[in-house]
């Protein structure tokens, strides 16, 4: 096969591969977001249909030489073989995963998830239950298939965050254990009480809807390109820098569910829509789940949740909510939105207890897939757990083991990149401070400033390098926690000592 034959068979396989996506990006989206309940089951035949043809395209024998082909050459385009080598690593994780049972899995999530909507809404684990069994033992079985090596949950940490195994994160959360968790209680068991009721008073959707729209223009998000709708779960969902969608929640008696989660979802937003255009179509679009998260992350935290921002967007807020910001202060707000108190809902948490709830969200993963738990075990478990960490039952199964969707989406693994992605976030914050002037640039309102410096730094860069290949190249060294530490000590020792 000549060069140009080479190079055309990969844009046609590349082509087909984008389709896939697209046509399974536009499904998901409409089953978060528009269609109606009695859909899901037809709607679960058809991904099933869809993820069979797509995975049988991407085993047939000559895709595979020609992806091995192309990693071979001597002289090859390095995008070409960058993503080459990805197409490649995840068939060769998958390759043994029998037909008929990966088109089985997929139908199978697909109602798992619709089932979970529904469980939840009724707070009834049992209804949901089998069917989460069945997603974990699906999973263990292709873990065989897989012939990993060592814990089977490596395997799982692996897909979402590149190069991160249980000794990798056992440290990492280790650390935040030893040195975070005792400033924690410091704070909890402090003289200083942050009275946050104004967070709990009446604020009509359409009213929090206009705030949302609010911060859309303060992040620069172009919606041009994008769409906000309303789900169950707040989640970004795009293929194209120029269809980037995201949804908020709005809870009339807790407004940070939205401004917050909105922000957090913008931070997904932007890494999307500020991708390099020319990966558009490729698999090059994405780094890894972490350093998604890490985007989210310091939109979220380092950017909304700092004074130089309500300092600015406050006004804004009040002039909306006129009669529950009476008397109100910017600082005040800021200390109120800041406030750290035990809870048993993960969105909801603020930055100091939030690694409480990876944690044991990781530590549980990690039981099941070490086959030490069962799934009957969960949900005492999950509420032993909360009291341990953060002193603090669920009243219920919807408020605990079915709060979140990641467990009901076959998404095993990606819990622990939420805090992982927030210690990179961290560490991006203080490399930003060396060049850019934060609290300044907040203040003035010069998002753009920000934007820019996350674009060339890491939006652009998409799935070029590995998560540690990036952050070495971003920060000018290794990923270190203390980072996250000592910003949580400084931001909380301002507020509470």
């Amino acid at each position: 096969m000549t060069r140009e034959q080479l190079t055309k068979k990969f844009n046609d396989f590349q082509s087909r591969m984008s389709a896939h996506r697209f046509a399974m990006f536009a499904i998901s989206w409409d089953a978060s977001t528009e269609a109606p309940k009695k859909s899901a089951p037809y709607r679960a035949r058809m991904i099933g249909q869809l993820s069979g043809e797509i995975f049988a395209y991407q085993m047939l024998p000559e895709n595979i030489a020609m992806l091995e082909e192309i990693i071979s050459l001597p002289e090859c385009d390095p995008l070409m073989r960058r993503s080459a080598e990805k197409y490649l690593q995840e068939i060769n994780k998958n390759r043994n995963i029998p037909l008929a049972e990966f088109v089985t899995a997929r139908q199978n999530t697909a109602m798992t998830t619709r089932i979970w909507e529904e469980a939840r809404a009724k707070n009834d684990f049992a209804m949901v239950a089998p069917h989460l069994a069945r997603e974990i033992e699906t999973n263990r079985r292709f873990l065989e298939y897989r012939a990993s090596s060592g814990h089977p949950y490596n395997v799982l940490l692996d897909d979402h965050e590149e190069g991160m195994t249980i000794e990798s994160y056992d440290a990492f959360f280790n650390a935040l254990k030893a040195d975070l968790l005792p400033f924690v209680r410091q704070v909890h068991q402090g003289a200083v009480q942050i009275d946050d009721s104004l967070l709990y008073k009446f604020y009509a959707k359409e009213s929090q809807k206009r705030f949302v729209e609010y911060l859309i223009q303060v992040i620069r998000f172009d919606m041009d390109a994008g769409v906000l709708k309303v789900s169950a779960h707040p989640f970004t969902s795009g293929v194209s820098c120029n269809d980037v969608r995201f949804t908020v929640r709005y809870m009339e008696n807790y407004l940070p569910a939205s401004v917050f989660a909105g922000v957090h979802e913008l931070g997904h937003a932007m890494h999307s829509q500020q991708g390099d255009p020319s990966f558009e179509g490729t698999n090059l679009q994405r780094c890894s789940a972490g350093m998604g998260e890490s985007q989210s992350r310091f939109y979220e935290n380092f950017i909304g949740r700092s004074l130089p921002f309500w300092q600015t967007h406050f006004a804004k807020l009040a002039e909306i909510f006129p009669e529950q910001m009476e008397g109100v202060t910017p600082e005040k707000f800021w200390r109120i939105i800041n406030r750290s108190k035990p809870s048993v809902n993960r969105v909801e948490a603020d930055e100091l207890t939030y690694p409480m709830h990876i944690m044991i969200r990781y530590e549980l993963e990690k039981l099941l897939f070490g086959g030490e738990i069962k799934v009957e075990d969960l949900p005492e478990l999950w509420n032993s757990k909360h009291e341990e960490y953060l002193g603090l039952r669920p009243e219920n199964d919807a408020a605990g083991i079915m709060q979140d969707i990641h467990w009901y989406q076959n998404l095993w693994g990606y819990f622990p990149t939420y805090a992982l992605g927030t210690a990179y976030g961290a560490q991006f914050y203080y490399t930003m401070l060396e060049t850019i002037d934060l609290p300044r640039v907040i203040s003035e309102d010069k998002m753009e400033i920000i934007n820019e410096w996350l674009r060339k730094n890491i939006h652009a860069q998409g799935g070029l390098f590995s998560p540690s290949e990036l952050f070495m190249r971003v920060t000018g060294e290794e990923f270190n926690p203390q980072y996250l530490v000592r910003y949580l000590k400084e931001k909380y020792s301002l507020i509470y000592m």
